[in-house]
């Protein structure tokens, strides 16, 4: 007879409505987002602010450094095993 192992997900899951719950929505569907979209989006101004929530709820949330025509900034998105 094979034992099965389960796995508990421990990660949080913050409040849909809030910045951080909106944000994870986005990005549990495949959306990478950037500071300018988040500001769009959900008006929020310091999304890398919201990012460090996010991971320190669990998720493991990739980032990649864009320089373009002399402007820097981060995309965030989280890879398909993770959502």
């Amino acid at each position: 007879m094979e034992q099965s192992t389960l796995t508990w997900d421990k990660r949080l899951y913050p409040e849909r409505t809030s910045q951080n719950g909106r944000i994870l929505d986005c990005l549990r569907m495949g959306l990478r987002l950037t500071p300018l979209v988040a500001l769009s989006r959900f008006g929020c101004l310091r999304l890398s602010g919201r990012i460090y929530d996010l991971r320190h709820m669990g998720w493991n949330i990739q980032e990649r450094r864009v320089a373009d025509d002399g402007k820097h900034y981060s995309s965030y998105w989280l890879d398909m095993e993770d959502r």
